[in-house]
């Protein structure tokens, strides 16, 4: 049987392969049963990456504190191969404007 199957991954794009599954007979399994086998037969589409600038970025939780004492938390982005010893960065921080109730939950994530 031939079927066609998209396979991608967080690093890949999505690919479009063309596969023959065949089944193996119950002699042939390692477990005694009967067995399903693909075989890639061609590779349809193998897409370049979309955008291959934020291959390996790094993504940490940070927490702060704001001058009026609200805890603060958000997600940093780094370039790939950033390493903290290379030193600091440019950065740029923004923290939209929201009421909350309380100062603890102006702080979470």
């Amino acid at each position: 049987m031939l079927l066609l199957t998209r396979r991608q991954t967080q690093e890949q794009p999505p690919q479009m392969l063309l596969r023959l599954v065949t089944k193996r007979s119950a002699a042939d399994a390692d477990g005694g049963a009967s067995a399903d086998t693909s075989t890639v037969l061609a590779t349809l589409s193998d897409p370049a990456h979309p955008q291959p600038g934020l291959r390996g970025i790094g993504k940490s939780l940070i927490k702060y504190e704001r001058a009026d004492g609200v805890q603060l938390s958000g997600t940093l982005y780094t370039p790939a191969g950033y390493e903290p010893t290379d030193g600091p960065l440019p950065t740029i921080l923004w923290a939209y404007p929201r009421e909350y109730k309380s100062k603890k939950s102006a702080g979470q994530v």
